[in-house]
């Protein structure tokens, strides 16, 4: 026999349980969905309001879990408010139930946010993991992929002229071989090979740059054949010329978007780092120094490396 208080006790358990889940099953009911209460916290982080955002967020998981949005939208706050270990630890709470994301490349963009969390607290070894591990889901990254583009493109950049053929751009050569898909990936890699150029590792930066321009300057080919019937690749410096005829293609090149130019640069410096000899950064550095306005910035040091190649290697954040 229980004494009478803990049989107190147990029914009065018993009663808020049923009470507590009854509150449950009726919001889920009668009560907004899940979804529509998420969105709702991710307009009110958009506007500031941090504390409805947060309200929002956890009445979502209230409702519905595993639910990884949430998760990382909480983690937006706590990030927003400078809360940087909390923020951390949500989004990695998030990226635990990733097999459970609506969009599944929406786990890259929480990971793209911990990379971004590591970096401005300069967390060097942990922002490149972070990158390392998206690039390396980059299914035309992958060893395996066939043909091996891994290999063949930066192959392309960094073998030795051919005696029995005129010079000619690699970049140009590469386009005409190869085109990728631009993906969630793609910053990974143009934002990776800066790491390793920055950290002297050359090879590798050559592989995830190279990646970066081909992937940019293939998405520039596809938007421009959507546009003129027939149209077809020459050369790069064409190819971009005819691109800044295009509003939307002008944006993409820019700094908001793909940050072509700086991918471009930065291959330059990988490459000389590479190899002292080679000629293909001067390739790049005069193609950049045809686009004065267009680059900006890269088109001063691209003029600054042909008089100072050794520039070119230099990565400041």
């Amino acid at each position: 026999m229980f004494p009478r208080a803990h049989l107190a006790a147990v029914i009065l358990l018993t009663v808020l349980s049923v009470s507590l889940l009854g509150q449950e099953t009726e919001r889920e009911r009668n009560g907004e969905p899940a979804w529509v209460t998420y969105r709702r916290g991710v307009h009110a982080l958009d506007s500031r309001n941090f504390g409805e955002a947060l309200r929002n967020f956890r009445d979502a998981l209230a409702v519905r879990r595993p639910f990884p949005e949430a998760e990382a939208g909480i983690g937006r706050v706590f990030e927003a408010e400078g809360n940087w270990e909390l923020a951390r630890r949500q989004y990695n709470r998030a990226l635990e139930l990733s097999d459970h994301f609506y969009v599944t490349e929406d786990e890259y963009a929480v990971r793209y946010r911990l990379a971004d969390l590591h970096r401005n607290r300069e967390i060097w070894m942990q922002y490149q993991r972070e990158l390392e591990y998206i690039a390396g889901q980059n299914p035309q990254f992958r060893p395996e992929h066939d043909p091996p583009y891994r290999r063949l493109i930066p192959n392309v950049l960094t073998r030795p002229p051919l005696e029995d053929r005129p010079p000619e751009p690699r970049l140009d050569i590469l386009l005409r071989l190869y085109r990728l898909e631009e993906n969630f990936a793609y910053r990974a890699h143009r934002d990776l090979g800066e790491v390793y150029l920055r950290n002297g590792r050359a090879a590798p930066a050559v592989e995830h740059l190279s990646f970066a321009a081909v992937a940019a300057l293939s998405t520039l080919v596809d938007e421009l054949r959507t546009d003129t019937y027939g149209y077809e690749f020459t050369t790069t410096r064409q190819l971009i010329i005819d691109a800044l005829e295009v509003e939307r293609l002008r944006r993409y090149m820019g700094p908001e978007q793909s940050d072509l130019f700086r991918v471009l640069f930065r291959l330059s410096g990988a490459l000389l780092r590479e190899d002292l000899t080679s000629g293909v950064p001067a390739e790049i550095w005069r193609l950049l120094r045809a686009f004065p306005e267009a680059a900006g910035e890269w088109a001063v040091r691209a003029a600054r490396a042909m008089e100072r190649p050794q520039t070119s290697m230099n990565v400041d954040y």
